[in-house]
């Protein structure tokens, strides 16, 4: 979405859209686990289930630049293996674009 989209929002309307969201990706067998430092959400995984096949899907996983190594990476993705096996999924899959590099190591 552009910045200035984003930035025209007020926290309360972000707040509102992310939780419903949330809420429409629970009713799909989606689920969201989010690292925090402090109370502050520093990342945040999406799982569920492949469209295209029966096994897991990480939609997506992301951790602020500023917070990388603080090992929320590592907890977000132990968490969505457990969401997917809690789901049923005992195998998953992971696309990642050739840009990004980081993600090729999970």
């Amino acid at each position: 979405m552009p910045d200035a989209y984003l930035d025209a929002r007020s926290v309360d309307d972000k707040a509102a859209a992310w939780a419903g969201s949330l809420q429409r990706e629970v009713s799909r067998g989606k689920r969201t686990l989010v690292a925090e430092i402090d109370g502050r959400v520093i990342g945040y995984a999406t799982v569920g289930g492949d469209l295209k096949s029966e096994r897991g899907l990480l939609y997506l996983m992301y951790v602020r630049p500023g917070r990388w190594g603080t090992g929320a990476g590592r907890a977000l993705r132990q968490g969505a293996c457990d969401a997917l096996l809690d789901l049923g999924h005992d195998e998953a899959v992971l696309w990642v674009l050739e840009a990004a590099a980081r993600a090729a190591i999970l």
